[in-house]
């Protein structure tokens, strides 16, 4: 009986060669066919805020150089910066640091993150295959150590250094970090390497991954054409289990260890889409398991290989990332050094002294911290992508005296300290805890409710209707209905460059489970002000009666008035400004139903809504007696047909907004399927696993990037009513119209 026979590859859907446009000469060299659009460095760029750049060569003799990127000196010119030394990626076989892909990355990093960015070149191959281009690298290296260049003399902090690759130059930033950490300190000094930053790293191996299956005819780097870049690359005769292109086939535990005693941290970034997410996830799995500080960014399946590089708002949420991750050594107080490291470090200096000192502490020793001494939350550390797990005692809430645990996202730290909430954020501490803040508690016979102080302090100051700068966003606050104590926000962009214009109007209903919040709390103003001024448009936040001191429909039937309001309303910003019209945009929409979903299943524990509180919400918010399979819950469960033929008559655009890593996604995925098979026109927009529930309201790059996906059905829109009108002119169409 012959052998079991692996299954065979999925046939290509492209010839590798026509795809990489590269063709094999006779003496073992390439033509390149790929023309990448370069950027000419600036040393001297127009504007004083703007990015510096110059081209430095490396080695004569193998023909190789660098470009440096300088942020702006302000607003400390004499600051020292850390140092990212970036390999740009092309599988070993194309590209080079002055590609504009290469170059607008280098750039953002370098301004978003305040560092001095160094991107060498190195030879590819076939021309010069492995390990030429790790030879280069550390060569590199030992020019930057070792140069008199002025830019990097007065600006670089050289103990902060940190190694960082795209594709094939995560693949080399790996590889030179195992030459590295191999290496005495002496030759490095006065480098002092502080971690890699593997940006979807080019990895392969002999037998197919899972992922690599999956999408092996994926649009951006097909399984084929990447085995024809190992072909090319490696040492000849060698297959792609070599070390080289398979990181696990040896044995680094030497290495790995090193790693750990220095104290690196490894993050490990890739694309849900990516052919190469299951060995790149292997890899950080397994220098986990060796005890090193790995950090893993991993995206949806929408996020292909190289995404940052192709896509500007998802490299500014990646830098953001990087920010959060502070890749500028450990940081036992990590979460509050962020969000103001001089205060932080005074703060903790201050408390250490008091834990010192314990019950002997004076009260005035609490008063004299920059922080109130209550509440306090303790961070016990990170908990996967973005959130921290918290402790905090119970105050004078009926769990008092307990430790509660619960998990938030760091973006929800950085959001309240951004916005002066009064919580004294130690992380990692093995200190006693003090009494914290008082949490919702919904057991008493009162049906009235004690919100977390969070949810009451989490405000911004009042709006602005008249802000310093002419170019700024307008704000003001309105009453509706006195009678309900119910307001709105509103929102206007700058007047500029059409005065007269009149501009579509959202109305944004804020979140909350029904139960929490209000228009003027940061996370809401912020989003508002982002739509606002990127879409052009005004819009109106009103507030709403919340439960469970007015259960649904209260909300409801405020949210009508609201609408009522608008139309009615003699309010100049909305008279001069709004063209009254439009559809839906249910963002992240809060539903739910009985039988629990398999989303809700999977993600029930997540941190950002675990589904227990997103069901006491519902608890709190329905009519007395319903469950989660009411109409106001469940939007499924009753025959809609009829309301949503009237949108469809009406030509009503319904956008869906949803996270992958939401509870609630299938329940917004299937309203969105059936809308659609009643013929209401559907946009749907929905992120990966990463993507939890109300992301954008804690990533401002997400929320960017969202904001510009709204923008795309209206550009469309634009695009189809010129065209409309080209083709009624017929041939007497000028060729200028056409231009447009």
């Amino acid at each position: 009986m012959a052998g079991h026979q692996p299954n065979p590859d999925p046939v290509p859907a492209v010839d590798a060669h026509d795809y990489l446009k590269i063709v094999l000469n006779p003496d073992g060299t390439v033509t390149r066919g790929l023309d990448f659009a370069t950027t000419p460095a600036e040393p001297d760029p127009d504007q004083p805020s703007a990015v510096r750049t110059k081209d430095v060569p490396l080695d004569p003799t193998h023909n190789t150089w660098a470009r440096i990127y300088v942020p702006p000196p302000s607003p400390a010119p004499d600051q020292k910066l850390p140092l990212i030394v970036y390999y740009h990626g092309g599988g070993l076989v194309l590209g080079t640091p002055s590609a504009t892909l290469n170059h607008d990355f280098c750039s953002l990093m370098a301004a978003k993150l305040s560092a001095v960015v160094v991107s060498p070149s190195y030879r590819l191959a076939p021309e010069h295959r492995l390990p030429a281009a790790y030879d280069d690298a550390v060569e590199a290296l030992r020019w930057v150590r070792t140069a008199e260049e002025e830019w990097l003399r007065e600006r670089v902090d050289f103990s902060r250094c940190f190694l960082m690759g795209t594709s094939a130059g995560g693949n080399i930033a790996y590889h030179v970090g195992l030459r590295a950490c191999a290496a005495a300190a002496a030759d490095l000094e006065p480098l002092v390497i502080r971690g890699l930053i593997l940006h979807h790293p080019f990895f392969g191996r002999s037998k197919r991954t899972k992922s690599e299956v999956r999408f092996f005819n994926n649009p951006t780097l097909p399984v084929n054409a990447a085995d024809l870049l190992w072909e090319l690359a490696l040492p000849a005769g060698a297959d792609r289990d070599h070390e080289y292109c398979n990181p696990t086939s040896v044995d680094r535990s030497e290495e790995w260890e090193r790693m750990r005693a220095k104290g690196w941290r490894v993050l490990v970034s890739a694309g849900g889409g990516d052919p190469m997410i299951d060995q790149q996830r292997e890899l950080a799995a397994e220098l986990e398991a060796k005890g090193v500080d790995v950090v893993g960014i991993f995206g949806g399946e929408g996020d292909y290989h190289g995404v940052e590089l192709m896509e500007p708002a998802k490299a500014e949420l990646l830098v953001e990332k990087l920010k959060v991750r502070r890749f500028e050594g450990k940081c036992d107080y990590h979460v509050m050094e962020m969000a103001e490291p001089a205060k932080a470090k005074l703060f903790l200096e201050k408390l250490k002294d008091i834990i010192r000192a314990g019950s002997s502490a004076r009260p005035e020793a609490w008063d004299s911290l920059s922080w109130p001494k209550t509440p306090t939350l303790i961070v016990l550390g990170e908990l996967g992508e973005g959130a921290v797990r918290v402790a905090h005692g119970g105050g004078e809430t009926q769990n008092s005296g307990r430790l509660q645990k619960n998990s938030l996202p760091v973006s929800l730290f950085l959001s309240l300290l951004a916005a002066k909430q009064t919580w004294p954020v130690i992380s990692r501490t093995r200190i006693q805890f003090r009494p914290s803040m008082p949490t919702i508690t919904s057991r008493s016979s009162s049906t009235r409710m004690a919100r977390s102080r969070a949810a009451s302090t989490l405000q911004l100051p009042p709006a602005e209707p008249d802000p310093d700068q002419p170019s700024a966003l307008r704000t003001k606050d309105v009453p509706l209905d006195p009678t309900h104590n119910t307001w709105a926000r509103i929102y206007v962009p700058p007047p500029s460059p059409a005065p007269d214009q009149k501009l579509p109007l959202i109305v944004y209903y804020h979140g909350g489970g029904f139960v929490l919040v209000t228009p003027s709390a940061t996370l809401n103003h912020d989003f508002c002000s982002l739509m606002a001024a990127k879409l052009s448009a005004v819009v109106v936040s009103p507030s709403y009666r919340l439960a469970p001191e007015h259960r649904l429909p209260a909300a409801y039937d405020d949210a009508v008035e609201a609408l009522r309001w608008v139309r009615t309303a003699k309010d100049e910003w909305l008279r001069e400004r709004v063209d009254f019209s439009r559809g839906l945009i249910l963002h992240h929409p809060f539903f739910g139903k009985s039988k629990r979903t398999e989303s809700e299943v999977r993600f029930f524990n997540n941190p950002t809504l675990p589904v227990n509180a997103a069901d006491l919400s519902w608890e709190l918010a329905l009519p007395a007696g319903a469950d989660r399979d009411h109409e106001y819950c469940n939007p499924t469960s009753v025959d809609r047909s009829e309301e949503w033929e009237r949108m469809r008559a009406k030509g009503w655009r319904v956008v869906v907004s949803a996270g992958g890593g939401d509870p609630m996604i299938d329940q917004q995925r299937e309203l969105a399927a059936e809308l659609e098979a009643k013929g209401v026109d559907v946009v749907g927009i929905f992120g990966g696993e990463g993507d939890y529930h109300g992301v954008e309201l804690m990533e401002p790059a997400k929320a960017e990037l969202l904001v510009e996906k709204l923008k795309e059905p209206a550009k469309v829109e634009l695009f189809l009513e010129k065209l409309k009108g080209i083709i009624r002119a017929g041939s007497s169409t000028r060729p200028e119209v056409e231009d447009r």
